[in-house]
C-alpha cells in the first residue's frame, strides 16, 4: 500500500486549524476586552482559561504531530528536529502533551459544575466555599504537574520512524505508564461532566422557575454537553490506544492529529455558534458590521476581581 499523502493533509489541516485559531484569538480578545461590560461572568472567564489550554495544545500538537509527518527523513525540518532532540525542550514538549489533556477534561469538568452553582443559586460567599474552591482551584492546577513532572526528568529524543515515515517524541516513559493515571483521569471526569449536563439539561427543560433564563442556560449545558461527548469519545481513542499495542501503530499515527484537533478545536465552532454576543462581534469585525449587545447579569465587577487574581496566582505558580 502506497503511503498517504501527507502533505496534502498537512495543507488542509493547516486551513481549518487556521480558521479556528483566528475564532479562538478573536473570541479571546472579545472575552477579556469587554469583561466589565458584557462578558462579566465566571462562565466566560472558565472560557477564556479554556481557550489558552486550547490554544497551546494546538501549537504542541502542530510541532509533534503535524509538521513531523512532511519533515521528511531529509530536509530544513529536519534540522529542528536534531536540534532539540535530546534537549530539555524535547522534554517539554512530551510533558505538555499529558499536561494539557489534565486540564482540559478538567475544565470542562469545573464548567459543568459552574452550570449547577448557577442554577441552583448556591451561596458562593463566606468563608467554607472560597476556601474548598481555592483548595480545589490549587490541585487542578497542580496535581497534574506532580503526575507530568517525571517527563522532565528523563531523557527524551526525537527519532525517525520508517514504518509510519514520521518524527517521533519518545521519552524514557512508556505510553502505558504516562497513561497509567491520565486514562482513567480522563474516563471519571468526562464521565461526571457527561452525567452533570445530562441531569441539568432534563431538569431545566421540566423546571418552571427557570422559564426567564431558560433558552440561555439550555444553549449553555448543550454547549458542555456536546464538549463531555466528544471527550467520551476520545477516552475510547485513548483506551484503544493504550491497549492495543504497536498492531495498528500506523493508523494511529495518521489520525492521531484529526483525533487532537477535533479535541481542541470544536469548541472554538460551538462557542461562536451559541454565544450571541460573541457571534455578533466576530461578525461584525469581519462585517464592519455594528455590534448590539444582550448585557450579562450583574456581578461583573466582583468576578472580574476573582478572575484577576486567579489569573495572576496561576501565572506566579506556574514561573515558580
Amino acid at each position: 500500500m502506497d503511503p498517504p499523502n501527507y502533505t496534502a493533509h498537512f495543507i488542509f489541516q493547516s486551513v481549518y486549524s487556521s480558521i479556528g485559531i483566528v475564532l479562538y484569538l478573536m473570541q479571546l480578545w472579545f472575552i477579556l476586552s469587554n469583561s466589565g461590560k458584557v462578558y462579566g461572568t465566571t462562565y466566560y472567564y472558565l472560557r477564556a482559561v479554556d481557550i489558552i489550554v486550547n490554544l497551546i495544545t494546538i501549537a504542541n500538537g502542530f510541532i509533534m504531530m503535524k509538521l513531523t509527518r512532511i519533515a521528511g527523513h531529509e530536509g530544513l525540518l529536519v534540522s529542528f528536529y536534531d536540534m532539540i532532540d535530546a534537549t530539555f525542550a524535547c522534554r517539554v514538549f512530551i510533558m505538555l502533551s499529558y499536561l494539557l489533556a489534565y486540564y482540559q477534561y478538567i475544565i470542562v469538568f469545573i464548567i459543568s459544575v459552574n452550570r449547577v452553582v448557577v442554577l441552583f443559586q448556591w451561596k458562593s460567599s463566606g468563608n467554607p466555599f472560597q476556601i474548598s474552591m481555592f483548595l480545589f482551584g490549587l490541585s487542578s492546577i497542580s496535581v497534574p504537574i506532580v503526575l507530568t513532572w517525571e517527563h522532565l526528568n528523563v531523557p527524551g529524543y526525537v527519532t525517525f520512524n520508517k514504518l509510519t515515515q514520521r518524527w517521533d517524541f519518545i521519552g524514557e516513559v512508556t505510553l502505558k505508564d504516562s497513561f497509567m493515571f491520565l486514562i482513567y483521569f480522563m474516563t471519571v471526569f468526562s464521565v461526571l461532566s457527561l452525567i452533570i449536563n445530562s441531569v441539568l439539561l432534563k431538569f431545566i427543560c421540566c423546571a418552571a422557575q427557570f422559564n426567564k433564563k431558560k433558552q440561555v442556560e439550555i444553549h449553555l449545558i448543550v454547549f458542555t454537553f456536546i464538549e463531555a461527548f466528544v471527550q467520551c469519545a476520545g477516552v475510547a481513542i485513548s483506551f484503544a490506544r493504550v491497549f492495543d499495542g504497536d498492531q495498528h501503530l500506523a493508523d494511529y499515527a495518521f489520525y492521531l492529529p484529526y483525533v487532537s484537533d477535533a479535541l481542541s478545536m470544536h469548541q472554538a465552532i460551538l462557542l461562536f455558534c451559541f454565544s450571541v454576543n460573541l457571534r455578533r462581534q466576530i461578525l461584525g469585525a469581519i462585517l464592519c458590521r455594528k455590534k448590539n449587545f444582550v448585557i450579562e447579569p450583574a456581578h461583573y465587577q466582583a468576578n472580574r476581581a476573582r478572575f484577576l487574581k486567579v489569573s495572576v496566582f496561576f501565572f506566579a505558580f506556574c514561573l515558580f
